[in-house]
Parts: structure tokens; C-alpha cells; sequence
């Protein structure tokens, strides 16, 4: 079993790598630098102590991890676990970000009636919520 702060690093990376697709859908002009910027004042970190926990340069102590999690919609202890599959444990903006690019990629490869059906089911979707 790694140690806890190789699975913490392990785990803000999953986290910045959802969070890198989510930008490039939202703003796909914005620089890494902007990014990274936006993602540490999401965590409400220091753009550099962010650089250094994802470079490996500093370890990610409980506080840190702590204030993380509920900062992204995560359960307090979810930075120290492995997680095969994180999709299955990220927060709703994550999840809202993969929904987005799928969809995206759907309507890009749809001929106009796919598209057409497509609109359907999502206004359908609504009507039932």
C-alpha cells in the first residue's frame, strides 16, 4: 500500500485532471497557468503550494487534505483512500463536466435527426424531473 501522501498527490491529480476537462470545455483558451490558478482557488490554496503538491515538492498533510475535500463536494477521508475508479467519487461539477463532454462529443458525431432525438430526451428528461 502507497503512503498517504502519495495516495493524497494520486488523488489531487485524478481530481485536476476532471478539473483540466471541465476548463477546456468551459474555456478552452484559458493557459495551464490560469488553470492551475483557478483550480488552487477552488481548493483555496496558493497557486505555488498547489504547484508543489502536484509536482511532489511538498507532501499534503491532513489540514490540506481536510480542507480539500468539502471544498469539492467531497466526504471527509476521500483524499486518503485509492480509488480505482474515480468517477464514482467525484463531486457533481465532475460529474457535470464528463455529462458535458460526452454530450458534446454525441451532438458533434450526430447526423440532424440523432441531434433532433437527442434535444428530445433531454427535454423528456426534464419533464419527469
Amino acid at each position: 500500500m502507497p503512503s498517504p501522501h502519495i495516495v493524497r498527490r494520486t488523488n489531487l491529480l485524478s481530481l485536476y485532471s476532471a478539473f483540466l476537462i471541465e476548463s477546456a470545455q468551459a474555456a478552452p483558451a484559458l493557459s495551464t497557468h490560469a488553470t492551475d490558478k483557478a483550480f488552487a482557488e477552488k481548493l483555496a490554496i496558493a497557486n505555488t503550494s498547489f504547484s508543489s503538491y502536484k509536482t511532489g515538492a511538498r507532501v499534503i498533510g491532513d489540514r490540506v487534505a481536510r480542507q480539500i475535500e468539502p471544498r469539492l463536494g467531497l466526504p471527509t477521508g476521500w483524499m486518503d483512500k485509492e480509488h480505482s475508479q474515480p468517477a464514482e467519487h467525484t463531486s457533481e461539477e465532475v460529474q457535470l463536466a464528463r455529462f458535458l463532454k460526452l454530450a458534446t462529443r454525441a451532438f458533434k458525431r450526430a447526423n440532424d435527426g440523432t441531434r433532433k432525438r437527442l434535444e428530445d430526451v433531454l427535454r423528456d428528461s426534464l419533464n419527469h424531473v
